[in-house]
């Protein structure tokens, strides 16, 4: 993946598979908080294997979610 973007979301493995299972079931899959990291003074490279930021700093509640179609992977 070439990364023209210095900043973008990424799923984890078990993000996909909660989402999954949400839209199997047709039920909503409650993203509520949206953390932030430093990566600890390093430039951490994205994995979707992760299970945590590298040195969260901040979390915030998220008061609304959606898809922005003008920013895709294709773009």
């Amino acid at each position: 993946m070439i990364m023209s973007q210095q900043f973008y979301s990424l799923f984890t493995d078990a993000g996909l598979a909660l989402l999954t299972e949400a839209i199997r079931s047709g039920t909503q899959l409650g993203i509520t908080h949206m953390g932030f990291g430093d990566g600890n003074g390093e430039l951490p490279v994205p994995s979707s294997d992760r299970t945590a930021l590298e040195n969260e700093v901040y979390k915030a509640p998220l008061n609304s979610l959606s898809a922005c179609l003008l920013y895709t992977s294709d773009a």
